[in-house]
């Protein structure tokens, strides 16, 4: 995901460290440094020290004092957290879009754009892309509830959750399967429209349920929750970048 050059420093070196942790150029455990990503982006400390913080926040980066920054290691118990707790806010966001009638019929076409074109990245290979628009479906659900609260709880768990997900599809890939469209999002909508909560809240246990057994299996396959090392397009600032050190 693109940020505009008229974000925020900070927010945009943060983008590149999440794009170099999704893309596996950036391995679990592996410490990371400010003058190492201000010497790839070309920029000075400061910007990057409060993106670690941002990242820190939302749980991809972890500071061990007197040892560093790393990049989290998701274990099995963490991966089964992540997904517990985002059926818990998704249910929660369901609940008060219902009760409230809170989408508008430009909300619709807005959300169906975004499925659209989601289903058109997945079918091109675009993992990464597909995801983005994927949880830019969540966002906008998340916004309309109107509830604070929930939308910064939703934003502390998306990075980790943006992770996950394009690296159990990056297998997917990897084993010759085609991600499949995300056919899931139109019975999203369309029982927000019969305001039909039991189903949405059925669909919605029964969907992390799978996705978090999915992950499970690439956990048990390959060892550890990590992904296939890929070489994305990426700004020319990161070309340069040099390999960190992994901690064991």
């Amino acid at each position: 995901m693109d940020l505009p050059v008229s974000a925020p420093l900070p927010e945009r070196v943060a983008e590149a460290i999440r794009t170099r942790i999704v893309h596996g150029q950036l391995r679990p455990g592996e410490r990371i440094t400010e003058a190492q990503v201000a010497g790839w982006l070309s920029v000075s400390n400061n910007p990057v020290r409060e993106a670690f913080y941002l990242l820190e926040q939302e749980g991809l980066l972890v500071r061990e004092p007197r040892h560093g920054t790393y990049v989290r290691a998701l274990d099995s118990d963490h991966v089964r957290d992540l997904y517990a707790v985002r059926e818990a806010l998704e249910q929660i966001c369901y609940r008060l879009l219902v009760e409230k009638d809170a989408l508008q019929p430009s909300d619709y076409e807005q959300l169906n754009r975004c499925i659209e074109q989601e289903t058109a990245a997945s079918a091109a290979g675009e993992i990464a892309h597909a995801v983005d628009l994927d949880l830019q479906f969540h966002d906008l659900l998340y916004e309309r509830t109107g509830s604070e609260v929930l939308i910064n709880l939703w934003s502390a768990i998306r990075g980790q959750i943006r992770v996950l997900i394009n690296w159990r599809n990056m297998y997917v890939a990897d084993s010759g399967r085609r991600h499949a469209p995300p056919h899931l999002h139109h019975r999203i909508l369309q029982y927000l429209r019969e305001g039909n909560l039991e189903r949405l809240v059925a669909d919605n246990k029964q969907r992390h349920v799978d996705n978090s057994a999915e992950i499970m299996q690439v956990l048990a396959s390959a060892g550890s929750v990590a992904p296939p090392k890929v070489q994305p397009g990426e700004p020319r600032a990161l070309e340069s970048a040099r390999p960190g050190e992994t901690r064991h």
